[in-house]
């Protein structure tokens, strides 16, 4: 019996020595994604280099690897920056920008992960935080899913709060086109119909809906109104705009000059464009 016993006290020395050796030897951390410097704009790979070295001096730093993943991202290098973003949501699942960033990554490509990092992002968010952009864009995605009933109940949402949002009208108006409820679709449309950010869509729309109920005057109508209409103002987003800060070289000179050229300002946006064939002859 007194063998069996000192047996059994080595066993838990063995056991507790065993444990803190594993709380003593250092721990494998995850490293952020490898990337090839060879055909990135010199400006863009020194950003990147800076926001990964400082995920290597603070590996637990959620707002590192946010960063970090925000950088690829702003640079669409979508798959490193997934990576990165799910980290920095691992590390601090209580700030709903690095799902929505995840969602922002995937929306196009796949919008049934985008739709789950959204209702994530809409769960983490605070009072303080913005939530009406993520509802209403996984209230889209999901109108696009055919999952309607949900979809349905975020723009409604959006409405109690801001009864004239015309982005929740419009998808209102596209969940009912959907069943074919074409009465509830026009009336709102309607509320759509006058918004610089909706209303050429919602003529678009229109004129489809009006076909299928055989109207064809009045959707020639509608079309005839939709060419005489400035594209629409892009919505704002906050939250997505501090990616879009991040952007430098090649692709922050685009994306200014057709933002010009949006605004029609062609002027100021030619000699941009002309800039980056000079600097960039590859693009």
């Amino acid at each position: 019996m007194k063998r069996y016993a000192v047996a059994g006290m080595f066993l838990l020395v063995g056991a507790s020595a065993a444990a803190w050796t594993w709380k003593l030897w250092p721990q494998k951390l995850p490293q952020p994604p490898r990337l090839e410097p060879s055909g990135v704009d010199p400006m863009v790979w020194r950003v990147v280099e800076a926001a990964r070295a400082e995920v290597e001096r603070v590996p637990q730093s959620a707002h590192a690897w946010g960063r970090l993943g925000m950088v690829l991202l702003a640079h669409q290098i979508r798959d490193a920056s997934i990576v990165c973003l799910a980290r920095a949501e691992q590390l601090d699942p209580h700030d709903m920008r690095w799902p929505y960033y995840q969602a922002m990554a995937v929306r196009r490509s796949d919008p049934e992960a985008a739709i789950a990092h959204l209702r994530r992002a809409i769960a983490a968010a605070s009072e303080q935080q913005e939530q009406q952009q993520p509802r209403l864009l996984l209230a889209e995605l999901l109108v696009q899913c055919g999952q309607l009933d949900e979809a349905e109940t975020l723009f409604h949402t959006v409405l109690q709060r801001e009864p004239n949002n015309s982005r929740a009208h419009l998808g209102l108006a596209q969940a009912a086109f959907e069943r074919e409820d074409f009465s509830t679709c026009l009336d709102h449309l309607r509320q759509a119909e006058d918004d610089l950010h909706t209303r050429k869509a919602a003529h678009i729309f229109l004129a489809q809906v009006q076909q299928r109920r055989g109207d064809r005057i009045a959707a020639e109508k509608a079309l005839q109104q939709m060419r005489d209409l400035p594209d629409d103002v892009p919505w704002p987003d906050p939250l997505f705009d501090a990616v879009q800060e991040m952007v430098v070289g090649h692709l922050q000179i685009i994306t200014h000059a057709a933002t010009l050229l949006r605004q029609k300002q062609p002027a100021e946006a030619i000699p941009l464009l002309q800039r980056a064939a000079a600097d960039y002859p590859e693009s």
